[in-house]
């Protein structure tokens, strides 16, 4: 007999075989017939997810082409021609270097290869997803290499002691079993009875395919014919009996993890029978026949003791989850990211190992639309990824109490691949929940600040700190709905979440890791703040050696950047930001850094300090002048580095990089600063400063609801303007309608001092809103402005603008709070608009109709309204929108 598989989830599980683990030598045959070549495997060995780990035999999707599957560099394909419905005697050895694949006793293929074969169980006509469509019969497992010789002499008959390897024989499949749902082992170790799922056929092997069983004699057979004359007597006699109902044997497996699939991993594997029951056929009936017609004359119904029912379960998932990256989306109350959206940035360079053959990707969002692209740069990894692994499974939630406790991520030992030098461990933790004994502040996890350490055999490796103080408030996706600005454990809405990772192999003797993780304790007073939880990514990274020895980078600029991620922190009339890397295996002391504008002079800084390896910096630019700006126009912004430790770089492709300048708004005339304080301001400041760093404006001490104004004529300068809030509410925010809000205008006056413009700026800023604009008759350098003579200029979006000066549209409330007047400033509207005030059930208390032409101030009498909150909702041809205001 033989096994036939019809590729429908139909497979054997012949259990897991730890002599073949690591880099041993080792040998697995069948004989098999391929109908359709659809990447499923004969057998399915090893584990799949990391390099080396697998040592499959699969068919690939085009006829006659067979895959040894070792996963990754070592993966290696072979035809054999004519192989599709046709038997063929199918093996692959190992012998510690070397992986060859034989067909019928002949070597067909071979790579150079240093296993570490996995510990998972050897399943037949499966391979991952894929499920074998043709027949398999007579499989074989070996702890050793067996020769070409040896396979096609034994391949068509059965093991005895002649065999040269008889004593490696780990396992022997011949499935001529014929019947049942199990088949068994018939080498000496008698490994007992391996499952068949979802019912292959037992098809009896024809004559004409036989190909096993077979002994070579020199005998020769007898053969006699007779010929004679028969007379043939046809008899018969009634026979009385009793036909018995044959039991059926049910053996149990049942799922010792509660009903979930059991992780890769995982050394639970429940391959061996938990009961054996025998029973018997019930709700049928049982008959009584007539002797002499056969017919039925009596009948009991069989009534039923008991119900078993058939679950089939995935037992080991051929699919390992890994997290690359996270990313909290953006509170979207009122948020508009505008027609091309707002992109975010993922280094995954170290997952390139898990992006390759077949791979799902999913996002895990179902609220907005994303769009993932990935973009290859050319060049060399600093280091090859040997291994990844997942410290403690796919990222998952834990609740802080377990943590805590050490019920979960408790300590875990981890093999260290051969060939490795250098590991690292990479955490991604965010904080949720708002729990605590009373559910009022402070709660957990999302609110509270807590201190997070990885032990690495037994030593403390890395210690942080996951809060983000006011990076929330700095984010360049504002204003957001919610409480955007608000710090956080570990996450922002609408950003990345930041990695943490700790490179170990200073820590490291031997050929394996133990690795813990602790948290600072659930405070005593509040245990309530155990029911938070926390997100976690947990990952080993073991690398192979070092590309180079001196190897420096500039990985980002940050500051000149058209990139909105950097649009915060980008500053033209400031000193450039760049971060330098340390790509090489040798700590960095010194180096210099060129930089400088297209068709410019290109100025250079000494850097000195200490970086070690893959470790980034960030170094600050000199810039003295407006000369350093004067270039070809082009509007590029280059920074480069040479000579690390007075070396020559090792891979100059990653020593420079280029960024297009954003150029700032350039005025001709004066400009006039209004900024209207709220009742909050003692929070506040506002400065100006030259491109020298000249205080031009400062505003420090500031009394509440009152407008401050000042001028900054024409000097042929570049200037930044800041305002600042130390609490990270801006001039308004909705979740403390107590403060007001405040408004930061720019008038904008040509030379006959007429106002020809108004630069409106958002107000829920959070913590910071910067700008940088020029005023003269010529703009610093040689740069290409967009420029309306005497007019505001209309160069793309910078810093924390929100608006262009042409076809802004925004309106501002003062004083707020009230108690009499309430100011409202319309901008950039044009034509009728209303203005209706609402209670905050939404009730209409106020309508006032309003005529506007680009700037308008109007004001409405509120005395006679109630202390309390309102909402100014201004409607107008393509635009709508509600502020809130306090009337005392």
């Amino acid at each position: 007999y033989y096994l036939d598989f019809n590729g429908n989830r139909q497979e054997v599980n012949i259990g897991q075989f730890p002599e073949l683990n690591g880099n041993s030598s080792k040998t697995i045959e069948a004989w098999a017939q391929a109908r359709s070549f659809n990447n499923a495997g004969i057998w399915q060995a090893g584990q799949r997810g990391a390099t080396g780990k697998d040592f499959s035999l699969r068919t690939s999707s085009t006829n006659d082409v067979w895959r040894v599957q070792h996963w990754g560099t070592p993966d290696y394909d072979a035809t054999v021609a004519g192989s599709k419905d046709k038997w063929n005697h199918y093996a692959v050895t190992y012998n510690g270097s070397t992986s060859k694949l034989y067909v019928n006793g002949l070597q067909v293929a071979q790579e150079n290869a240093n296993l570490n074969t996995g510990s998972l169980a050897i399943q037949l006509a499966r391979w991952q997803g894929s499920f074998f469509n043709g027949a398999i019969d007579q499989m074989r497992v070996w702890e050793d290499d067996l020769s070409g010789t040896t396979l096609e002499e034994y391949s068509r008959k059965a093991i005895d002691g002649s065999h040269p390897n008889v004593n490696s024989l780990l396992g022997s499949y011949d499935f001529d079993e014929g019947s049942g749902n199990f088949t068994f082992d018939n080498s000496l170790n008698n490994r007992g009875a391996a499952y068949l799922s979802n019912a292959p056929a037992w098809n009896p092997i024809r004559s004409w395919d036989l190909f096993k069983g077979m002994e070579e004699t020199n005998i020769r057979p007898k053969v006699i014919f007779h010929q004679d004359i028969f007379t043939a007597t046809l008899d018969s006699s009634f026979l009385y009996d009793t036909i018995y109902r044959a039991p059926v044997q049910i053996r149990k497996f049942e799922n010792t993890s509660a009903g979930i699939i059991i992780a890769d991993d995982e050394t639970l594997y429940p391959n061996i029978a938990t009961d054996t029951l025998t029973v018997w056929e019930a709700e049928v009936y049982r008959y009584t026949f007539d002797r002499m017609s056969g017919q039925k004359v009596d009948s009991v119904f069989i009534n039923k003791s008991g119900v078993e029912r058939n679950f089939l379960k995935e037992w080991y998932s051929p699919l390992a989850r890994f997290e690359i990256g996270r990313f909290i989306t953006p509170y979207g109350i009122g948020l508009d990211l505008g027609p091309d959206g707002f992109t975010w940035w993922y280094d995954v360079t170290d997952y390139a190992p898990l992006l390759r053959d077949s791979v799902d990707i999913s996002t895990g969002n179902q609220q907005e639309l994303v769009d993932l692209k990935f973009h290859m740069i050319k060049g060399e990894p600093t280091r090859e990824v040997v291994g990844i692994n997942r410290i403690w499974g796919q990222n998952r939630s834990y609740s802080y109490r377990n943590l805590d406790d050490d019920v979960s991520l408790s300590e875990k030992t981890l093999d260290l691949f051969p060939n490795t030098e250098s590991y690292k461990v990479r955490t991604r933790i965010t904080g949720h929940g708002h729990n605590s004994n009373d559910g009022n502040f402070p709660h957990c996890c999302e609110w509270k600040d807590n201190e997070h350490s990885l032990q690495v055999d037994g030593v403390n490796a890395g210690v942080w700190h996951i809060w983000q103080t006011h990076e929330c408030a700095l984010n360049p996706v504002y204003p957001q709905g919610g409480t955007w600005p608000g710090a956080r454990e570990g996450w922002c809405p609408g950003d990345v979440v930041k990695n943490f990772d700790y490179e170990i192999e200073d820590y490291i003797s031997g050929t394996e890791v133990k690795l813990d993780y602790s948290i600072t304790p659930v405070p005593a007073n509040n245990l309530g703040m155990g029911s938070g939880n926390y997100q976690m990514a947990m990952q080993l990274f073991q690398y192979g050696p070092y590309k180079s020895e001196f190897d420096a980078e500039v990985e980002e600029i940050i500051s000149p950047s058209n990139k909105a991620y950097y649009s915060r922190q980008s500053l033209l009339c400031k000193n450039p930001y760049v971060v330098i890397r340390n790509n090489g295996s040798e700590t960095l002391n010194k180096l210099n850094v060129y930089y400088g504008v297209s068709g410019g002079v290109e100025w250079v800084k000494p850097w000195f300090g200490t970086l070690g390896p893959n470790e980034t910096t960030e170094v600050e630019l000199d810039v003295t002048g407006a000369g350093f700006w004067s270039g070809n126009g082009q509007n590029m912004f280059t920074a480069r580095v040479e000579g690390p430790n007075g070396r020559v770089d090792e891979y100059a492709d990653n020593d420079a990089l280029t960024v297009p300048l954003q150029i700032p708004d350039h005025y001709e005339g004066k400009v006039v600063i209004s900024f209207t304080t709220n009742s909050a301001a003692n929070e506040n400041a506002l400065t100006v400063k030259d491109l020298e760093g000249n205080m031009i404006v400062d505003w420090s001490t500031l009394n509440n609801t009152t407008t401050y104004t000042d001028t900054v004529q024409g000097n042929n300068s570049c200037y930044i303007l800041e305002v600042t809030d130390s609490q990270d509410d801006g001039l308004s925010y909705w979740a403390r309608p107590g403060q007001g809000s405040g408004a930061l205008r720019l008038f904008i006056y040509n030379s006959s001092d007429v106002i020809v413009g108004v630069k409106a700026f958002e107000s829920e800023f959070g913590n910071r809103l910067r700008y940088n604009f020029t005023v003269g008759d010529n703009a610093i350098g040689d740069f290409s402005p967009a420029d309306t003579g005497a007019g505001p200029g209309t160069s793309p979006w910078l810093g924390d603008l929100e608006y262009d000066v042409n076809g802004i549209k925004e309106f501002y409330l003062s004083p707020n709070p009230t108690t009499n007047l309430l100011n409202v400033e319309l901008i950039g509207l044009e034509g009728e608009v209303e203005l209706e005030i609402l209670d905050l059930s939404g009730k209409r208390v106020k309508l006032q109709k309003q005529s506007t032409e680009n700037y308008t101030k109007a004001a409405i009498n509120v005395s006679s309204l109630p202390a309390g909150v309102y909402l100014m909702n201004v409607v107008g041809d393509d635009f709508k929108k509600v502020k809130k205001f306090t009337k005392n």
